[in-house]
């Protein structure tokens, strides 16, 4: 899955009954490696996360060999030339858990920051 340039596709862009504002984001790198990226901004996590956060930022990491596996697992061949259109669209189709479940399951590294 080699490109010229690192892609960024957003997925997600959502704000919910209290106000908080979700985005997730596909980036896939030159080298093969995809990350799932996500923020939540809004008073509402200081609900979820206490104190007066107000900013939730996540990612999931995959290298290029765990993003094979993640392709493969979803019947995505290794030489379909729209390979990233049909992970995008897959990706579309499920919630914001379930992609990051995914992921998980694929072997990525998982990192997140709170902040007020």
């Amino acid at each position: 899955m080699p490109m010229l340039d690192d892609r960024r596709i957003d997925l997600v862009s959502e704000t919910d009954a209290h106000g908080t504002r979700r985005f997730v984001t596909l980036v896939v790198a030159r080298d093969g490696t995809l990350t799932l990226e996500g923020q939540d901004l809004g008073g509402g996590l200081a609900g979820f996360f206490g104190g007066q956060a107000s900013e939730y930022e996540w990612l999931w990491k995959l290298t290029p060999e765990q993003a094979g596996r993640l392709l493969r697992s979803l019947g995505i061949p290794d030489a379909a030339p729209d390979r990233v259109e049909q992970l995008v669209s897959h990706l579309r189709s499920l919630s914001t858990a379930t992609m990051q479940e995914q992921f998980k399951a694929s072997g990525a590294t998982f990192s997140s920051h709170v902040s007020d």
